[in-house]
Protein backbone atom coordinates (compact mmCIF):
# COMPACT_ATOMS: atom_id res chain seq x y z
CA UNK A 1 0.00 0.00 0.00
CA UNK A 2 2.81 2.42 0.88
CA UNK A 3 4.52 1.75 -2.46
CA UNK A 4 1.29 2.21 -4.41
CA UNK A 5 0.18 5.39 -2.66
CA UNK A 6 3.64 6.94 -2.54
CA UNK A 7 3.71 10.63 -1.68
CA UNK A 8 -0.04 10.64 -1.05
CA UNK A 9 0.25 8.75 2.24
CA UNK A 10 -1.59 10.65 4.96
CA UNK A 11 0.16 11.49 8.26
CA UNK A 12 -2.13 9.01 10.02
CA UNK A 13 -1.13 6.25 7.59
CA UNK A 14 2.54 7.08 8.13
CA UNK A 15 2.13 6.85 11.92
CA UNK A 16 0.33 3.52 11.67
CA UNK A 17 2.91 2.08 9.27
CA UNK A 18 5.79 3.24 11.47
CA UNK A 19 4.17 1.45 14.41
CA UNK A 20 3.69 -1.66 12.27
CA UNK A 21 7.29 -1.69 11.04
CA UNK A 22 8.53 -1.29 14.64
CA UNK A 23 7.05 -4.63 15.67
CA UNK A 24 9.86 -7.18 16.21
CA UNK A 25 8.23 -9.79 13.99
CA UNK A 26 7.92 -7.30 11.13
CA UNK A 27 11.33 -5.70 11.68
CA UNK A 28 12.94 -9.13 11.43
CA UNK A 29 11.48 -9.61 7.94
CA UNK A 30 11.73 -6.03 6.67
CA UNK A 31 14.74 -4.52 8.40
CA UNK A 32 14.86 -1.26 6.45
CA UNK A 33 11.13 -0.64 5.98
CA UNK A 34 10.84 1.71 8.95
CA UNK A 35 13.93 3.69 7.92
CA UNK A 36 12.65 3.99 4.34
CA UNK A 37 9.28 5.24 5.54
CA UNK A 38 10.94 7.73 7.88
CA UNK A 39 12.93 9.13 4.94
CA UNK A 40 9.76 9.41 2.86
CA UNK A 41 8.03 11.20 5.73
CA UNK A 42 11.02 13.56 5.99
CA UNK A 43 10.61 14.48 2.32
CA UNK A 44 6.88 15.08 2.84
CA UNK A 45 7.56 17.38 5.80
CA UNK A 46 10.26 19.19 3.85
CA UNK A 47 8.07 19.99 0.86
CA UNK A 48 5.31 21.19 3.18
CA UNK A 49 7.66 23.50 5.07
CA UNK A 50 7.59 26.26 2.48
CA UNK A 51 10.43 28.61 1.55
CA UNK A 52 13.03 29.33 2.77
CA UNK A 53 13.06 26.31 5.10
CA UNK A 54 12.06 23.87 2.35
CA UNK A 55 15.40 23.72 0.53
CA UNK A 56 17.40 22.99 3.68
CA UNK A 57 14.86 20.40 4.79
CA UNK A 58 14.91 18.69 1.38
CA UNK A 59 18.71 18.56 1.41
CA UNK A 60 18.57 17.00 4.86
CA UNK A 61 16.08 14.36 3.68
CA UNK A 62 18.31 13.66 0.67
CA UNK A 63 21.29 13.05 2.94
CA UNK A 64 19.25 10.63 5.05
CA UNK A 65 18.10 8.82 1.90
CA UNK A 66 21.67 8.48 0.63
CA UNK A 67 22.73 7.06 3.99
CA UNK A 68 19.97 4.47 3.68
CA UNK A 69 20.88 3.62 0.09
CA UNK A 70 24.05 5.17 -1.43
CA UNK A 71 22.64 4.71 -4.95
CA UNK A 72 20.15 7.47 -4.17
CA UNK A 73 22.92 10.04 -3.83
CA UNK A 74 23.85 9.81 -7.52
CA UNK A 75 20.20 9.80 -8.60
CA UNK A 76 19.45 12.90 -6.53
CA UNK A 77 22.48 14.68 -7.98
CA UNK A 78 21.30 13.93 -11.53
CA UNK A 79 17.76 15.05 -10.70
CA UNK A 80 19.05 18.35 -9.33
CA UNK A 81 21.11 18.86 -12.50
CA UNK A 82 17.97 18.31 -14.56
CA UNK A 83 15.91 20.78 -12.53
CA UNK A 84 18.70 23.36 -12.67
CA UNK A 85 18.96 23.01 -16.45
CA UNK A 86 22.64 22.07 -16.29
CA UNK A 87 24.20 20.08 -19.11
CA UNK A 88 25.43 16.60 -18.32
CA UNK A 89 27.47 14.18 -20.38
CA UNK A 90 25.32 11.08 -20.68
CA UNK A 91 27.31 8.78 -18.40
CA UNK A 92 24.57 6.23 -17.75
CA UNK A 93 24.19 5.32 -21.41
CA UNK A 94 26.45 5.79 -24.42
CA UNK A 95 25.54 5.78 -28.09
CA UNK A 96 27.50 3.22 -30.08
CA UNK A 97 26.39 3.29 -33.66
CA UNK A 98 22.66 2.62 -33.70
CA UNK A 99 22.61 0.94 -30.28
CA UNK A 100 22.38 2.34 -26.76
CA UNK A 101 23.75 0.34 -23.85
CA UNK A 102 21.38 0.65 -20.94
CA UNK A 103 23.02 -2.04 -18.82
CA UNK A 104 20.83 -3.87 -16.29
CA UNK A 105 18.13 -1.19 -16.45
CA UNK A 106 17.00 -2.56 -19.80
CA UNK A 107 16.12 -5.89 -18.25
CA UNK A 108 12.65 -6.50 -16.89
CA UNK A 109 14.00 -7.63 -13.53
CA UNK A 110 16.11 -4.51 -12.93
CA UNK A 111 16.22 -3.12 -9.41
CA UNK A 112 14.47 0.14 -8.68
CA UNK A 113 17.62 2.39 -8.66
CA UNK A 114 18.27 1.44 -12.28
CA UNK A 115 14.63 2.08 -13.16
CA UNK A 116 14.87 5.56 -11.68
CA UNK A 117 18.06 6.05 -13.69
CA UNK A 118 16.01 5.23 -16.79
CA UNK A 119 13.37 7.80 -15.83
CA UNK A 120 16.07 10.44 -15.43
CA UNK A 121 17.69 9.35 -18.72
CA UNK A 122 14.35 9.89 -20.42
CA UNK A 123 13.90 13.31 -18.84
CA UNK A 124 17.36 14.42 -19.96
CA UNK A 125 16.82 13.01 -23.47
CA UNK A 126 13.50 14.83 -23.85
CA UNK A 127 14.96 18.07 -22.48
CA UNK A 128 17.94 17.87 -24.85
CA UNK A 129 15.79 16.78 -27.84
CA UNK A 130 17.74 13.54 -28.25
CA UNK A 131 14.99 11.55 -29.95
CA UNK A 132 17.01 8.39 -30.59
CA UNK A 133 18.12 8.16 -26.98
CA UNK A 134 14.60 8.85 -25.75
CA UNK A 135 13.17 6.09 -27.96
CA UNK A 136 15.62 3.51 -26.64
CA UNK A 137 14.99 4.40 -22.99
CA UNK A 138 11.23 4.33 -23.59
CA UNK A 139 11.55 0.83 -25.06
CA UNK A 140 13.55 -0.31 -22.03
CA UNK A 141 10.84 1.00 -19.70
CA UNK A 142 8.14 -0.60 -21.87
CA UNK A 143 9.96 -3.94 -21.63
CA UNK A 144 9.89 -3.63 -17.86
CA UNK A 145 6.19 -2.69 -17.81
CA UNK A 146 5.34 -5.53 -20.17
CA UNK A 147 6.95 -7.97 -17.75
CA UNK A 148 4.70 -6.65 -14.98
CA UNK A 149 7.46 -4.81 -13.12
CA UNK A 150 6.67 -1.39 -11.63
CA UNK A 151 7.50 1.84 -13.44
CA UNK A 152 7.54 5.03 -11.31
CA UNK A 153 4.55 7.28 -11.86
CA UNK A 154 6.99 10.19 -12.23
CA UNK A 155 7.77 8.90 -15.74
CA UNK A 156 4.57 10.55 -17.05
CA UNK A 157 5.80 14.17 -17.48
CA UNK A 158 8.76 13.26 -19.76
CA UNK A 159 6.62 10.57 -21.38
CA UNK A 160 3.92 13.11 -22.20
CA UNK A 161 6.56 15.36 -23.76
CA UNK A 162 7.87 12.44 -25.82
CA UNK A 163 4.37 11.94 -27.23
CA UNK A 164 4.81 15.28 -28.99
CA UNK A 165 8.28 14.51 -30.38
CA UNK A 166 8.87 15.16 -34.07
CA UNK A 167 10.72 11.86 -34.39
CA UNK A 168 8.31 9.06 -35.32
CA UNK A 169 10.25 6.33 -33.47
CA UNK A 170 10.23 8.33 -30.24
CA UNK A 171 6.49 8.99 -30.56
CA UNK A 172 5.78 5.32 -31.27
CA UNK A 173 7.85 4.21 -28.26
CA UNK A 174 6.07 6.78 -26.07
CA UNK A 175 2.65 5.54 -27.21
CA UNK A 176 3.68 1.94 -26.51
CA UNK A 177 4.74 2.74 -22.95
CA UNK A 178 1.65 4.90 -22.33
CA UNK A 179 -0.62 2.05 -23.46
CA UNK A 180 1.11 -0.40 -21.11
CA UNK A 181 0.89 1.96 -18.13
CA UNK A 182 -2.77 2.74 -18.81
CA UNK A 183 -3.57 -0.97 -19.01
CA UNK A 184 -2.20 -1.59 -15.52
CA UNK A 185 -4.80 -2.60 -12.94
CA UNK A 186 -3.53 0.00 -10.46
CA UNK A 187 -3.08 3.46 -11.93
CA UNK A 188 -1.46 6.02 -9.68
CA UNK A 189 -2.24 9.62 -10.54
CA UNK A 190 0.53 11.30 -12.57
CA UNK A 191 2.25 14.35 -11.04
CA UNK A 192 0.34 16.69 -13.37
CA UNK A 193 -2.92 14.72 -13.37
CA UNK A 194 -4.60 12.42 -15.86
CA UNK A 195 -6.19 15.21 -17.88
CA UNK A 196 -2.77 16.47 -18.91
CA UNK A 197 -1.89 12.94 -20.04
CA UNK A 198 -5.18 12.72 -21.95
CA UNK A 199 -4.39 15.96 -23.77
CA UNK A 200 -0.95 14.71 -24.81
CA UNK A 201 -2.40 11.41 -26.05
CA UNK A 202 -5.13 13.18 -28.00
CA UNK A 203 -2.54 15.42 -29.71
CA UNK A 204 -0.59 12.26 -30.57
CA UNK A 205 -3.67 10.91 -32.35
CA UNK A 206 -4.50 8.20 -29.81
CA UNK A 207 -8.06 9.10 -28.82
CA UNK A 208 -8.59 5.57 -27.50
CA UNK A 209 -5.82 5.97 -24.93
CA UNK A 210 -6.89 9.54 -24.22
CA UNK A 211 -10.32 8.21 -23.25
CA UNK A 212 -8.72 5.78 -20.79
CA UNK A 213 -6.78 8.66 -19.26
CA UNK A 214 -9.95 10.76 -18.96
CA UNK A 215 -11.71 7.84 -17.26
CA UNK A 216 -8.82 7.61 -14.81
CA UNK A 217 -9.16 11.36 -14.23
CA UNK A 218 -12.86 10.90 -13.43
CA UNK A 219 -12.02 8.07 -11.03
CA UNK A 220 -9.51 10.35 -9.28
CA UNK A 221 -12.03 13.20 -9.10
CA UNK A 222 -9.92 15.66 -11.10
CA UNK A 223 -11.70 19.00 -11.69
CA UNK A 224 -13.26 19.13 -15.13
CA UNK A 225 -12.68 15.43 -15.80
CA UNK A 226 -16.36 14.43 -15.97
CA UNK A 227 -17.19 17.23 -18.43
CA UNK A 228 -14.15 16.35 -20.58
CA UNK A 229 -15.09 12.68 -20.73
CA UNK A 230 -18.73 13.53 -21.46
CA UNK A 231 -17.65 15.63 -24.45
CA UNK A 232 -15.40 12.84 -25.69
CA UNK A 233 -18.16 10.25 -25.42
CA UNK A 234 -20.63 12.55 -27.18
CA UNK A 235 -18.28 12.93 -30.13
CA UNK A 236 -17.71 9.17 -30.21
CA UNK A 237 -21.49 8.64 -30.14
CA UNK A 238 -22.02 10.83 -33.21
CA UNK A 239 -19.23 8.98 -35.02
CA UNK A 240 -20.84 5.65 -34.13
CA UNK A 241 -24.22 6.92 -35.33
CA UNK A 242 -22.67 8.03 -38.61
CA UNK A 243 -21.20 4.55 -39.03
CA UNK A 244 -24.61 2.96 -38.47
CA UNK A 245 -23.79 1.66 -34.97
CA UNK A 246 -27.04 2.82 -33.40
CA UNK A 247 -26.93 0.75 -30.20
CA UNK A 248 -23.38 1.80 -29.41
CA UNK A 249 -24.21 5.43 -30.09
CA UNK A 250 -27.14 5.31 -27.66
CA UNK A 251 -25.00 3.66 -24.98
CA UNK A 252 -22.31 6.32 -25.35
CA UNK A 253 -24.84 9.16 -25.24
CA UNK A 254 -26.45 7.79 -22.09
CA UNK A 255 -23.07 7.58 -20.37
CA UNK A 256 -22.21 11.10 -21.54
CA UNK A 257 -25.50 12.44 -20.19
CA UNK A 258 -24.92 10.78 -16.82
CA UNK A 259 -21.43 12.26 -16.62
CA UNK A 260 -22.65 15.70 -17.61
CA UNK A 261 -25.33 15.54 -14.93
CA UNK A 262 -22.75 14.61 -12.28
CA UNK A 263 -20.28 17.33 -13.24
CA UNK A 264 -20.36 20.40 -10.95
CA UNK A 265 -22.01 23.40 -12.57
CA UNK A 266 -20.27 26.73 -12.49
CA UNK A 267 -22.30 29.57 -11.02
CA UNK A 268 -23.44 32.20 -13.55
CA UNK A 269 -21.41 35.39 -13.65
CA UNK A 270 -23.10 38.57 -12.55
Amino acid sequence: HADDVGDDLSPMEVDRLLALFARPSVAARAKRAREALEVRAAFARATAAGAPAEEAAVLGAMRRAAELDPALGALHARARDLVAGRFESHAAAALAGAELSLGPAAKAGAAWPEVWADVLDLAFAVRDAKAGRAALVLRALASRARAGAPVPVQVWPPLASALAAEDASARAAAVELAALLLAAASRRQPPRGWLSVAGALALAGRDDLAELARRAAVAQGEPGAAAALALTLTRAAWQAAGAGERDRAITLLREARALAASAPRSSPSR
